[in-house]
């Protein structure tokens, strides 16, 4: 007896040894995979920034940039558009960053811009304007020449839209019970897509998850990313939804919504939204996010499947990627594609200037 007994209490110590064995090479393979992801990270090619547009650069008209919130390149002129909001114009440049022209001055006319927010381009090179101070979307030719405006009333502080190749206006307008409301180029309401769920018991909690940038494809699907919610949703040109994404696992960090309470139990002080602005290039989605700890631009493709990173730096001389720089919540950028090379223009709202990022070889 005592010997079956000392082969029982040999043979679960052999267990609990191999247990024990098997949990470390676990860990430890984990770990390599960890480490595996991470230098793969490091390896990905570099874009420092160099200024595109300095703040003491005084134009020929003796102005300067003042608060430039975003810029937006015209892909029939090649020509680079400003929106400065305290100076209530667009700047125009060309690719050198040399001053070309300024379009609109302060004032509730037609042609004239009142805090403009948001500026988007056409693919035949039209501008549309959010102002702010005169609630409209004003739109104006290639050329700067004005075209007509019409009103739009949001009450987002963080007003984004986009152009389809249609000439349809996307616009987020939650207040109206949709994810996406879709405008004709005279301001007439063609559709709506995604009526909104009440997810929140307090209508004005309810209101900001709903907010986000919208877009519609060359297929016909539409896409409002959720900057509240952290998700993405699809839906087909019928309005119908095809899936939500999860933005985190869209964009491989694991971490964002496991670190912020569930949408039903936020309360007014605890909301959270990511401060991002989205570029859509043939049906490529390039993420500039703004985050406290260095993260890199993401390129999705239409159907959100990760295509690629890109790490930016502020400088050449500076290796440091983390708190590179922290975006103005109205930031909006734009990037340049020519033979498969890519360059990032950012404004820096404080400092009043451009930066552009490039390859460094």
């Amino acid at each position: 007896m005592e010997t079956e007994f000392w082969m029982d209490k040999s043979f679960y110590r052999k267990i609990y040894v191999f247990m024990l064995l098997y949990f470390l090479l676990f860990s430890f393979c984990g770990k390599i995979e960890e480490d595996i992801k991470e230098n793969n990270d490091l390896m990905l090619p570099v874009y420092y920034g160099e200024t595109f547009i300095d703040v003491d650069y005084i134009f020929p008209n003796g102005d300067a940039l003042n608060k430039p919130l975003g810029i937006k390149i015209n892909p029939v002129t090649s020509e680079f558009f400003v929106c400065d909001y305290s100076d209530n114009c667009l700047y125009v440049f060309s690719p050198e960053g040399e001053f070309l022209k300024k379009i609109g001055t302060a004032g509730q006319g037609p042609g004239d811009l009142l805090m403009p927010k948001y500026l988007v381009i056409d693919n035949d090179g039209n501008l549309y304007v959010y102002e702010e101070g005169n609630r409209r979307i004003s739109i104006f030719s290639k050329n700067g020449r004005f075209i007509k405006f019409f009103p739009i009333f949001v009450s987002s502080q963080e007003m984004r839209f986009s152009v389809s190749n249609k000439k349809e206006i996307l616009v987020n307008i939650p207040e109206r019970g949709y994810y996406i409301t879709v405008f004709s180029i005279e301001g007439d309401v063609l559709k709506e897509i995604g009526k909104i769920e009440q997810i929140n018991k307090d209508p004005f909690i309810n209101k900001c998850l709903a907010e986000g940038i919208p877009f519609k494809d060359s297929t016909g699907k539409y896409y409002i990313f959720l900057e509240g919610i952290f998700s993405i949703l699809v839906f087909n040109e019928e309005g119908n939804i095809i899936k939500e994404y999860p933005f985190d696992e869209v964009v491989g960090r694991t971490n964002i919504r496991k670190s912020w309470p569930k949408p039903e139990k936020l309360e007014n002080a605890s909301i959270y939204q990511l401060n991002l602005d989205i570029v859509m290039k043939n049906d490529h989605f390039f993420i500039l996010q703004d985050i406290e700890y260095y993260e890199p631009i993401i390129e999705l493709d239409n159907n959100l499947t990760l295509i690629r990173k890109y790490k930016i730096n502020s400088s050449k001389k500076n290796s440091d990627y983390v708190n590179l720089f922290r975006l103005d919540m109205f930031t909006f950028f734009d990037i340049f594609i020519n033979n498969n090379e890519i360059q990032f223009y950012i404004p820096l709202v404080e400092r009043s200037e451009i930066l552009r990022f490039s390859l460094n070889k």
